[in-house]
């Protein structure tokens, strides 16, 4: 019942601020506009329109004009009248001043400095307010003229989308000293495109556009849109330059719409017209391509010229030879102009990690060939870098410390050489609730050393080598050593592995580890050995692991639209090379030696609403499962739950696995309670506040479970049950957003603990003792 009377009170004191806010300084006849809308549309979509909007009403956060609100407290103590009388003080003072210091020249000087100064500083809070006015908004007052000229610009818009006999009217409704606009659209029946046409006076241009005609973004029967025709001029400028007309622009491509036959259709003629002088578009060729290397260092510089494949290379001998580079350039000679090529060529030179700045330009031979220049500069061949950053763990984010030294292309190879050690420390959330005082704190040292070469590592013949290379591949072999130091143990790993990286395109990203051999070794805290089965403890004893792997990223990024999409999956079998060596024979019986089957599956989206806020989520699953002889995998491929990146609400990996419950409310340790299934989702709605400052709406749910035997009871995954057992936690949270950093500070409140009774779970005590967690970077 109290939680339900909080609520209420809640809800009525939201209420009753909106009512009131943005009304009280308003005229005689001037009305806040509290809300418009469009009625009536059936194919335009209410989201299109925004933009067309000559007035928006007040920013909202959770249906609280916010800015109006924070405007409304700066204007409670702002007081123009004083401010004016202010001003009419200092003027006079600094006057007087004047006229006191006319025989003083340096004085009479600063005084009329001091005194522009001071009545500038006046005249601005006069006219922009006081800070808290500034941040805030203005009430947005209704205008009846803008109101005219919104009605013209949304039937502009839907002339632009083949709606040409629609029509559009809007009326007013005042509640008090609120207005509120409605737009009635009648779309009318579209038009639609009926006949496409290509025409050019240059008969080479018609001849080869006319085999893509059915790439054509026109079909008949479609609708008539404008942002089509915008589209369709590109693709036609794309074409005619990836196919020789370095001279051609967009400009040259024109349409004309014949929009007079009766039966409501359009007919659209593509017209690609001739340069000014009349003559046909020139196409070129590549006559000459020259890589050249620019060098502050007057030594580097030499005039002499190597050739390789056609190609020139200037100042290149004492870096790398010819034939090492030429196969990351997509150029050939004698090749037609293709501007694809050129843009593929800056991101594979870009990819290598050796090239500073890449600029690739062009110079006219004769009226049909080109001299292609490929001007770079080289990255420092030795550089020593320090590191503070955070790397994001499922639950957690670590911030570190590191420093790494590197090589560049010392062996000639393009590859490079870094030698790195790090620090980082992974620091659980904090908690008002005296039952959660074992926190999640862990500590670790990592110092190893990495070889990547900008191609695979694997016996290919040359051709597919070459090929290969349009996909940016890269091999890299790593060597590292791990000591790792937390509450429940003292852990000591050293790793090998070999892998290899490719981007089938722009969006696509593979990585492929063929093979990694590991060793760790663990030192348990002697109370949280004491609580461990036998079966547990294997987990912990010294182990051999070797695993492959294979994990594919699909990314959608829009920069200007705020949207952003990743669909990440990823397959791992351990133990698979124990088939073909006997590491039993070799290490005896002191190892425990890990055979399993793992696979993940992660999607996240960001989807801008309207400006400045953005609706961003994000599902997870994934399963483990070990068939060694113990039915054990090693310990970091057990899947954990609870913590700033994962469910806000429980401490890290403080949740699960199933109804699970903690033994105890004061721990020295943290429990294992890892898990062999995931099910996580995670929503949040995201709104920019004022300035740096964010805010944010969160629900989060999920938890984990055994899928083995095991002796806790409630662990174990079953269907009856599991959907009884999905943690729920909710909160808000507030972000400042420095662009090279955001820190965040997320307060999670447990609204549903599978932990409990049936009875209990749903609003437990817990819930009004939040959890505060404090991170770097958003949670996903």
């Amino acid at each position: 019942m109290k939680h339900r009377y909080y609520l209420y009170i809640l809800i009525s004191s939201s209420l009753l601020l909106q009512s009131c806010l943005g009304t009280r300084y308003l005229q005689k006849n001037e009305y806040l506009l509290a809300d418009q809308y469009v009625i009536g549309n059936k194919k335009i979509k209410v989201g299109e329109l925004d933009h067309y909007y000559l007035q928006h009403t007040n920013r909202k956060l959770l249906g609280i004009p916010f800015w109006l609100w924070i405007y409304e407290l700066g204007r409670c103590n702002f007081n123009k009248k004083a401010l004016k009388r202010k001003y009419k003080v200092v003027k006079l003072r600094y006057e007087k001043k004047l006229a006191d210091a006319v025989s003083k020249p340096e004085e009479l000087k600063q005084l009329e400095e001091t005194k522009k100064r001071k009545l500038e500083d006046i005249e601005f809070l006069l006219k922009n307010g006081n800070w808290l006015m500034r941040v805030g908004e203005r009430p947005i007052i209704y205008s009846p003229q803008k109101r005219i000229s919104t009605e013209n610009n949304l039937l502009q818009y839907l002339h632009t989308k083949g709606f040409f006999n629609a029509s559009i009217n809007s009326f007013t409704k005042r509640k008090g000293k609120r207005a509120y606009i409605i737009y009635h659209i009648q779309e009318n029946q579209p038009f639609v495109i009926k006949d496409i046409s290509l025409h050019s006076a240059d008969p080479a241009i018609e001849k080869l556009l006319q085999p893509y005609e059915e790439q054509s973004l026109f079909k008949k029967g479609q609708n008539y849109d404008q942002d089509i025709i915008i589209a369709e001029r590109t693709r036609i400028y794309d074409l005619l330059s990836d196919n020789g007309y370095w001279s051609f622009n967009k400009q040259y491509v024109a349409f004309n719409v014949d929009t007079t036959s009766n039966n409501q259709s359009v007919a659209i003629e593509i017209v690609v017209l001739l340069p000014t002088d009349g003559k046909p578009h020139p196409v070129y060729k590549l006559a000459d391509i020259q890589l050249s290397i620019s060098s502050t260092d007057t030594t580097d510089h030499s005039s002499e010229v190597d050739t390789y494949r056609g190609m020139s290379f200037k100042n290149t001998k004492q870096h790398f030879a010819p034939a090492t580079i030429v196969g990351k350039i997509p150029l050939q000679l004698g090749q037609t102009y293709n501007k694809s090529d050129i843009v593929e060529t800056h991101k594979r030179l870009a990819s290598l990690g050796i090239f500073k700045n890449t600029h690739i330009g062009h110079e006219i031979i004769d009226s049909t060939h080109l001299k292609t220049n490929i001007c770079t500069s080289l990255f420092d061949k030795f550089q020593l870098e320090q590191e503070l950053g955070t790397e994001f763990t499922r639950v957690s984010f670590v911030p570190f410390y590191q420093l790494s030294f590197k090589s560049r292309n010392l062996l000639r190879k393009l590859e490079t050489l870094t030698l790195k050690s790090q620090l980082g420390i992974e620091v659980d959330s904090f908690s008002t609730s005296d039952q959660q005082k074992a926190h999640y704190n862990e500590g670790n040292f990592h110092t190893a050393v990495e070889l990547t070469l900008p191609q695979l590592l694997f016996p290919l013949p040359v051709p597919t080598r070459t090929n290969l290379n349009a996909y940016k591949p890269n091999t890299k072999v790593h060597l590292g050593y791990t000591f790792t130091k937390q509450v429940n143990y003292t852990k000591q790993s050293i790793k090998t592995l070999l892998s290899y990286l490719w981007y089938p395109n722009s969006a696509t990203t593979v990585e492929l580890i063929p093979v990694s051999v590991g060793l760790a070794d663990f030192k348990l805290n002697p109370a949280f050995n004491k609580q461990l089965n036998e079966n547990k403890k294997r987990k912990y004893k010294p182990g051999l692991i070797t695993y492959g792997s294979v994990k594919l990223t699909f990314k959608k990024d829009d920069e200007c639209k705020k949207y952003y999409s990743c669909l990440e999956t990823m397959l791992e079998s351990g133990g698979a090379l124990q088939n073909l060596i006997d590491f039993k024979g070799l290490f005896g019986n002191y190892l425990e030696y890990y055979k399993y089957l793992k696979a993940d599956l992660a999607y996240r989206e960001h989807i801008p609403l309207y400006p400045g806020t953005i609706f961003a989520y994000q599902l997870y699953t994934g399963i483990l499962y070990p068939y060694s002889d113990h039915q054990l995998a090693p310990e970091d491929k057990y899947y954990f739950i609870g913590g700033p990146n994962s469910i806000r609400a429980w401490n890290s990996r403080g949740l699960g696995p199933g109804s699970c419950r903690a033994n105890g409310t004061q721990q020295e340790f943290i429990e294992d309670r890892g898990g062999e299934f995931i099910l996580q989702a995670n929503l949040e709605l995201r709104q920019k506040l004022i300035g740096f400052i964010e805010s944010a709406f969160f629900i989060d749910v999920g938890n984990v479970w055994m899928l083995s035997k095991s002796d806790s009871p409630g662990d174990n995954f079953e269907l009856t049950r599991f959907y009884k057992e999905i943690a729920i936690g909710t909160g808000v949270g507030l972000r400042l957003n420095f662009n090279f950093l955001v820190l965040r500070f997320d307060l999670g409140f447990k609204v549903y603990d599978p932990s409990l009774r049936l009875e209990d779970r749903i609003f437990p005590e817990s819930m009004l003792q939040p959890r505060l967690n404090i991170g770097l970077g958003y949670p996903f």
